[in-house]
């Protein structure tokens, strides 16, 4: 069967029944692999053959491509002809590459204040400032990703009860997030710049949603402006998630405002957070030892 047709058929498939965060997900990896089907002049299924699967490992390491990456793709391909009930015994016998997990970035409490106090200075009677702020204060509130983010709509804020309802979510669980009501009415007044806009985050300049672009636009602005090392959308996610720990939240509670499937996934934050550690140690340990 031709790989192209396959790949077409799978990215539309993917389209309609998928979030817009997991379709441009998929979309972009089946580029790569698009390309690199072209490159090998593989363009049938009946001519992958056994080495497949290294080859395609080697090649991406030369790119210096993460191990994650590899395994994603390889993952993501083995699910595409499987779609088409096609099964390749390489793909069905492959098992994840181990590797040795980074450590996340964080915002430690003077970024966390530089920011604040950045926002307090500014203007936010401007749409442009205000659309930064809240950007900023929401990812750090709700620990939503920024795919997550910018598909809030108007209608999924609970502005009584203080909370969001995302839909559009990585892997297709919605969830419900929460944020301080100090914000409320900036939320609202945010609202009324375009009262009958559907989504909640809005481009005023070009009179369109706000794009994952625009945000990292933003990102990148401040960073900059406050010369800080490293700012991106998802080191507030890391940020809300390890202040929460550090705070005695119940794990529980942390995965489903993450929205992480399993709990494995949301105990990193346990092992990462020292001063949580630090004050279990001094908590806990028999002081007259």
């Amino acid at each position: 069967m031709k790989i192209n047709e396959i790949l077409k058929k799978y990215e539309e498939y993917k389209k309609y029944f998928s979030s817009n965060g997991d379709y441009n997900y998929c979309k972009s990896h089946i580029n790569v692999l698009r390309r690199y089907f072209d490159k090998i002049n593989v363009s049938t299924t009946e001519q992958i053959k056994d080495d497949f699967v290294m080859n395609f490992i080697a090649y991406k390491k030369i790119l210096k491509n993460s191990i994650n990456t590899i395994n994603k793709e390889i993952i993501l391909l083995r699910a595409i002809l499987r779609f088409k009930d096609i099964r390749i015994p390489i793909f069905e016998k492959f098992k994840k590459i181990s590797f040795k997990r980074k450590s996340f970035n964080l915002l430690n409490m003077e970024q966390l204040r530089r920011l604040i106090n950045y926002y307090k200075s500014k203007d936010l009677e401007k749409p442009v400032n205000l659309t930064s702020y809240l950007v900023f204060y929401l990812l750090l509130y709700t620990g939503s990703r920024r795919s997550e983010l910018i598909n809030i709509k108007i209608r999924e804020i609970d502005l009584e009860n203080y909370c969001i309802y995302l839909n559009h979510t990585k892997n297709n669980r919605p969830r419900l997030v929460f944020y301080n009501n100090r914000v409320t009415e900036l939320l609202k007044k945010y609202i009324e710049l375009k009262p009958k806009r559907e989504y909640f985050f809005y481009n005023f300049k070009k009179n369109e949603p706000l794009t994952a672009e625009n945000v990292s636009s933003i990102f990148k602005y401040v960073k900059k402006t406050l010369k800080l090392y490293q700012y991106s959308p998802h080191m507030l996610r890391h940020t809300m998630a390890t202040l929460l720990v550090e705070n005695n939240a119940p794990i529980i509670s942390i995965q489903n405002l993450l929205g992480h499937a399993s709990s494995k996934t949301t105990d990193i934050y346990l092992h990462m957070s020292v001063k949580k550690t630090k004050k279990d140690f001094n908590q806990y340990f028999p002081s007259q030892i």
